[in-house]
């Protein structure tokens, strides 16, 4: 008797939760009426798409690109491509004016159906870091989570986006390492390389091995991060401007330079100005080396 007036209850809650959901889009709650919508989609698809429509004429991103979905694949409905791409156009409408959080909970949940909404969170991820860029205060320009929005939706984006310089150029320029995501072919573009390296030194990692040769990107690299030496060519480990560049930003870098420069007084006294620690990758005769050892010792002893 306890068992089917338990299930009885549960059966009266389960079903007074659904009427209050339901009862809150009737009232006008788009929220409840997204939520209303999802949960009715596989039960009662026309309940369910009323109430998605009215979620989407209140703005509800979501809501409309589920719309947008289920018209083009023909499911719950009658195929009709052509309201798919209105729901579409409005959604490139709405994602000008959504928040950064919300578009990246978007992205998040894989909410790009095609070519064209991918391009449109794209340019919207983009746009919202600038704004960010601009307005926010210097500790919050530093927060990965400013241009988390524009890697995430070129790493989810179709392939077609991937080789599309415009996009890449775009991603690259706020975010360096989105360089990982770019269509190889995007990897050998010197102009997409140059650019991904000058926003963060580390992107050099992911540029074309060819590129790596080039002394114009590998300086515009170690100037911002200077162990990406460790991925340069070996004939520019050599390279004095390079190494001197690559160790004044991180003196540690000199253990990727060339032996040979690793035994020039210059670039060993700039590596201990900036990491006395930098003294295990010198040549042993710095060792007995005055000035290069006090030079050290006052780094690490001032840190």
């Amino acid at each position: 008797m306890k068992t089917i007036t338990s299930v009885l209850l549960a059966s009266i809650f389960i079903t007074g939760c659904n009427n209050s959901v339901e009862d809150n889009c009737k009232n006008g709650d788009v929220q409840a009426c997204l939520s209303f919508g999802k949960e009715q989609l596989n039960k009662n698809p026309l309940v369910s798409i009323g109430a998605l429509k009215k979620a989407c004429d209140g703005k509800i991103i979501e809501s409309c690109l589920i719309l947008s979905d289920i018209y083009f694949k023909g499911e719950k409905v009658t195929e009709d491509k052509m309201a798919s791409f209105s729901y579409k156009n409005k959604i490139k409408t709405l994602l000008r004016n959504t928040s950064l959080s919300d578009l990246k909970n978007l992205i998040e949940k894989n909410y790009m159906v095609d070519v064209f909404l991918s391009k449109a969170f794209i340019h919207a991820g983009m746009k919202k870091h600038e704004e960010a860029l601009q307005n926010a205060n210097n500790s919050f320009k530093k927060d990965e989570e400013i241009v988390l929005a524009a890697s995430l939706a070129l790493m989810n984006a179709d392939d077609s986006l991937k080789k599309d310089k415009e996009i890449v150029l775009a991603a690259v320029k706020q975010n360096g390492s989105t360089l990982e995501y770019a269509d190889d072919s995007l990897k050998k573009d010197k102009e997409i390389v140059l650019a991904a390296v000058k926003q963060d030194g580390s992107a050099l990692d992911y540029a074309d091995d060819s590129l790596k040769k080039d002394k114009e990107i590998v300086l515009a690299a170690v100037k911002q991060t200077g162990w990406v030496l460790m991925n340069a060519d070996d004939s520019l480990k050599k390279d004095k401007e390079i190494v001197l560049a690559a160790v004044k930003q991180n003196g540690l870098a000199l253990e990727y330079a060339d032996d040979s420069l690793k035994k020039d007084k210059e670039i060993v006294l700039t590596a201990m100005k900036q990491n006395g620690s930098a003294l295990d990758y010198a040549d042993d005769s710095f060792k007995k080396d005055k000035e290069i050892v006090l030079t050290a010792v006052k780094h690490l002893l001032s840190n």
